[in-house]
């Protein structure tokens, strides 16, 4: 990310102040790196943010980084806002995921496990950190019971399978060793 410096409007009080801020480097919208038109900037001290919109030089769609908690400080009649902190939080939108292609092998055993990665991962692309998490292990989950139920043709196996918790299911039914040390890390 590239520091850049403009002056904005507070929407408090109608007054411009000067923000730093990291501009992006690439578009949300289409992914290619990029140095992108700044269109324009909004404050709101009271509220600690700052909003900024930009227009990609690739695709020409535009996008918002929003940015909370910034600190500002007066000198005289000016206000200057330092831009971002480590205390800082921000995020781009839009932010569309893109889908996590998976080949033909995996997503023949295991469809639904291809549909939850990928849900999982736009929640992650959204900042749902808290619930993408759960999303992998689960998608994790009917990954490995799929590729069990694959492996056997044992009806009682399969629905022992289905109705068994991933840990346990890990520790007694998967073999390969390698695969055994990647699950139990991955879950």
């Amino acid at each position: 990310m590239n520091l850049a410096s403009e002056r904005f409007v507070d929407s408090a009080n109608g007054k411009y102040v000067t923000f730093k801020f990291d501009e992006p480097n690439e578009c949300p919208v289409c992914k290619k790196a990029i140095k992108p038109n700044f269109i324009n900037g909004l404050i709101n001290q009271s509220r600690k943010t700052a909003y900024i919109m930009f227009e990609c030089r690739a695709c020409y769609n535009a996008f918002m980084k929003c940015i909370k908690n910034i600190s500002s400080f007066r000198s005289g009649n000016n206000v200057s806002i330092p831009g971002e902190t480590s205390t800082s939080k921000s995020f781009i939108a839009p932010n569309p995921p893109q889908p996590v292609p998976f080949s033909n092998y995996i997503t023949d055993v295991s469809p639904s496990f291809a549909d939850i990665y990928n849900q999982a991962n736009a929640a992650e692309c959204y900042g749902l950190d808290q619930i993408a998490g759960m999303g992998y292990r689960k998608s994790l989950e009917f990954l490995i019971k799929d590729y069990l139920i694959s492996k056997t043709d044992d009806e009682d196996k399969k629905e022992a399978f289905k109705s068994k918790f991933l840990g346990r299911l890990i520790a007694d039914d998967v073999d390969n060793p390698n695969l055994k040390i990647v699950a139990e890390r991955a879950t």
